[in-house]
């Protein structure tokens, strides 16, 4: 089963206050300009800058850091002492210490990352500190003036080292808000974070209940504070996926051209607005991957090819193509917006990137489908939810509700565990209906416009 979250926003964007339920199957709906969109790219920003083992890639970056500046010191020894070989093994002896700690917290929980650290934070802070004493005597060598730039710099990254080893919580802080800043800039495409909040307020608020706090104000400030028992429920995810239009998979060659063009280092891309969301970024690097085993939800895999009578495939090279049921290969660029859509579903789900325990966000899937195919897709994603996934939907369409009222008639307990429908803009009358009436309440709601339309003809 899913995860069940409680999500509330406040003064961010065109929403003045929200509370969604969030489980296994998340429906938020709503008419154009609701807020279901700025819903939906926030939470995926707040679960992907949550998800990510933001202490093991701090540790990994200064233990490859540390062996890169060991080297650049040896080559600046032309013959080097026995001495010099002794400190060497216990050098190697150092970076196998720490490697092996790397090891540990990369299978480790959030929780228990702390106790290893335990192990090995006197240990590696006892050998760092004797290095740093041995270094530093070596400056006061004639012989040794030379390599003062390469010792110096050595000790400033094992100084690094034995600062995060002792301070995990604040690493990971920073990390987080140093990503939630970055990622909520690309997904809204906005230069400042001040532009996300209401022209009237002074801050706007996110608040994931037992996990985390998130707020920006008024001078581009953002701060975050935790939860670490609901950091470890985050950080079981598997992956956490976001679309909202097959386009940008149909131009991704174009895309990635021009950001090879442009970007070659990530921390000058983390630097610019590249004119589309950070979340299209992600998304190519799932769709790369290719799966060798049998994929947990193999057997819906193969139901949407029977429905697309086909399937989705990337090249060597990185087109995406259609293959048809008769091996007809077709570019993707003739390729009907309908079979794309669901068709990526089926790419993910097909490698193993929509698994159980993974999150997948999407800003209105229904568009460019027939309603029978609307129907197909709700029966899918039920499907998906039902086996582990974590499934999020914004949506505004008739017939892809009637489908979930109809799934929720015919599950009847099953379903009301698993589906979450919420309404935008936010109301606490509403919340307080079951789903089947909260359905029941948005197809009457949505449907006004075409109720209005057919009484001028009477």
């Amino acid at each position: 089963m899913g995860m069940e979250l409680k999500f509330t926003l406040s003064n961010i964007g065109n929403i003045d206050k929200a509370l969604l339920t969030i489980k296994p199957l998340t429906i938020v709906a709503g008419e154009n300009s609701s807020g279901k969109s700025f819903i939906t790219k926030t939470l995926y920003t707040i679960l992907n800058a949550l998800y990510k083992k933001h202490f093991l890639n701090a540790l990994n970056a200064i233990h490859k850091k540390i062996r890169i500046e060991k080297l650049i010191f040896d080559d600046t020894l032309n013959a080097p002492a026995k001495i010099d070989e002794e400190f060497n093994d216990k050098f190697e002896q150092f970076l196998n210490e720490s490697f092996d700690l790397i090891e540990k917290i990369s299978i480790s929980s959030f929780n228990e990352e702390e106790r290893i650290l335990e192990k090995y934070r006197d240990k590696l802070s006892a050998f760092i500190d004797k290095t740093k004493v041995d270094f530093q005597e070596r400056l006061k060598r004639q012989q040794f003036q030379k390599q003062q730039e390469a010792i110096n710099d050595i000790i400033d990254t094992l100084d690094k080292f034995i600062y995060t080893l002792n301070n995990r919580r604040e690493i990971i802080v920073e990390s987080i808000d140093n990503e939630l800043k970055i990622g909520l800039k690309k997904n809204f495409q906005t230069t400042h974070l001040k532009d996300l909040i209401q022209h009237s307020k002074e801050s706007a608020k996110l608040k994931l209940y037992d996990i985390g706090d998130v707020e920006i104000d008024k001078n581009d400030t953002l701060n975050f504070t935790f939860d670490a028992t609901g950091i470890e429920n985050i950080q079981s995810v598997k992956n956490i996926i976001f679309f909202d239009s097959p386009v940008y998979i149909k131009i991704r060659q174009a895309i990635e051209k021009q950001d090879f063009q442009l970007f070659h280092f990530k921390k000058l891309q983390d630097k610019y607005l590249k004119g589309y969301p950070q979340y299209i970024e992600e998304l190519y690097g799932f769709i790369d991957k290719k799966y060798i085993d049998i994929a947990d939800f193999d057997d819906i895999s193969k139901d949407i090819q029977q429905k697309i009578s086909g399937k989705l495939e990337v090249s060597k090279s990185g087109d995406i193509n259609y293959t048809d049921k008769n091996n007809h290969t077709i570019p993707l660029s003739l390729t009907a917006m309908g079979i794309s859509n669901i068709g990526l579903i089926d790419l993910l789900l097909r490698n193993n990137i929509i698994n159980r325990g993974s999150f997948l966000i999407m800003d209105e899937p229904e568009v460019h489908l027939h309603p029978q195919w609307q129907v197909f897709l709700a029966q899918i994603l039920y499907k998906i939810a039902k086996n582990g996934a974590n499934i999020i939907i914004a949506t505004h369409s008739l017939d892809f509700l009637k489908a979930f009222e109809n799934i929720l008639k015919d599950e009847n307990e099953n379903a009301n565990e698993i589906i979450a429908i919420n309404k935008m803009p936010y109301s606490e009358e509403f919340s307080h209906l079951s789903e089947l009436e909260k359905v029941g309440y948005l197809l009457d709601d949505l449907s006004k416009p075409f109720y209005d339309l057919y009484m001028q003809d009477i």
